[in-house]
């Protein structure tokens, strides 16, 4: 009942807040991209026995509409995929995220989100799935792909997200934010098992100069586990700190503690760890660079929690007026060998690139390649042939321009 009613005031707010958007549009900007493609993959499924490369064909569609007025602001952003195997049948993605924020007042914003996902052996983590051409605001909300939640399996998974949000500039130089959100996992593969995540949020933000912010955050999650009892608790208290190096750069971190606590088959545990993150990032008119690191605490799908170590690249360049290229990179590292039931160990890593030539205003064309491998443990500790490496040309005609 609880997550219930939570769940309806997500909605609820979040139909609220859009509708107030809708109401008041002084800009719009709207866009479809249709793109087709043919390519091969080498393991297109790992995770699942008997999986062989295959080439594909694929149509996607990926949409994106904003608008905004003097004190809201909005974004919607879509992607869908679907993809025909020689050696398998037709497979379908799906990602949707929506965004709104409202200026109350001069101090006080409120925001609301909500997304869906639905992903077939973790392909969505490898896709491309949104482009903001360096030296351009990146206002629209990102369209993600499969979190890290050992994503090297062979099954369906559907996840939904909602979460409400406020910012309060308590004086000229700080500023105080909160957050509540749930979301709901559900998994075709025996081994994962569907769960619900409720958390919330509290920090606090204060310039200590003109290029630098430093403050407090905390976050709390649950997640339960249907069927059973079973329930993860992880509490995150971190310090942060974000600062201008020069008109390009930007450097942004954090360092804390985990403490949590596990309940599995009626055993309760306890432990604590410690946490980081840190982003550099680099943009000019012609590039957009990013670079980033984590350690951290989660909860995962097989009802233990993880330690999940990740290193991340992302970068974007246009070669010129009409070639652009794209590349994503990925380690992850996931570690838990006191698990209750099964010990949890694993490397994975992805990697993506993609280039595109205008052919015409709205035309285009392009190549991408991708590589992604799970190594021995990604599905609940067995062994999978989790290697992959696909590429593909495509053909992308636009409908709307990007105001």
């Amino acid at each position: 009942m609880r997550k219930l009613i939570l769940s309806r005031c997500l909605a609820a707010t979040m139909l609220s807040l859009l509708g107030q958007a809708a109401a008041a549009d002084e800009m719009k900007s709207t866009y479809i991209d249709l793109t087709g493609s043919a390519g091969y993959s080498s393991n297109p499924f790992p995770g699942q026995n008997g999986s062989n490369g295959s080439p594909f064909a694929s149509l996607s569609a990926r949409l994106s509409h904003r608008w905004s007025s003097e004190r809201t602001s909005t974004q919607i952003a879509g992607y869908w995929e679907g993809s025909d195997y020689v050696n398998d049948r037709l497979r379908n993605l799906l990602s949707f995220r929506g965004q709104t924020r409202h200026a109350v007042n001069e101090r006080l914003d409120l925001s609301a989100a909500a997304g869906l996902i639905a992903d077939f052996s973790g392909q969505l983590a490898n896709r491309f799935l949104d482009f903001v051409p360096p030296g351009q605001p990146d206002t629209e909300p990102p369209v993600p792909g499969s979190p890290t939640d050992l994503y090297m399996y062979g099954g369906r998974e559907l996840r939904g997200d909602g979460n409400l949000g406020l910012a309060w500039q308590a004086s000229e130089r700080s500023q105080l934010m909160a957050g509540v959100g749930v979301s709901r996992a559900v998994f075709s593969q025996s081994g994962l098992r569907d769960h619900t995540i409720e958390n919330a949020s509290i920090g606090y933000e204060r310039s200590v100069s003109q290029l630098t912010d430093a403050g407090f955050h905390m976050v709390v999650s649950r997640t339960e586990y249907d069927g059973s009892n079973d329930s993860t608790l992880i509490i995150g208290p971190a310090v942060t700190l974000r600062s201008h190096l020069s008109q390009d750069w930007t450097i942004a971190g954090s360092v804390g503690a985990s403490f949590s606590k596990v309940r599995r088959v009626g055993r309760d545990s306890n432990s604590i760890s410690p946490s980081f993150s840190a982003s550099l990032c680099h943009e000019d008119s012609a590039a957009r660079l990013c670079a980033t690191a984590a350690h951290h605490t989660q909860s995962s799908a097989v009802a233990e929690l993880i330690t999940a170590t990740t290193a991340g690249l992302e970068w974007t360049r246009m070669l010129d007026a009409k070639q652009t290229i794209e590349l994503s990179a990925e380690y992850m590292h996931y570690d838990h060998p006191q698990a209750q039931i099964t010990p949890i160990q694993s490397d994975q890593y992805r990697a993506a690139v993609t280039y595109s030539r205008l052919l015409s205003n709205r035309l285009s064309m392009g190549a991408e390649a991708s590589a992604r491998d799970g190594g021995r443990g990604a599905v609940v500790g067995e062994a999978t042939r989790g290697s992959d490496v696909s590429v593909s040309l495509f053909l992308r005609y636009r409908w709307g321009d990007r105001a």
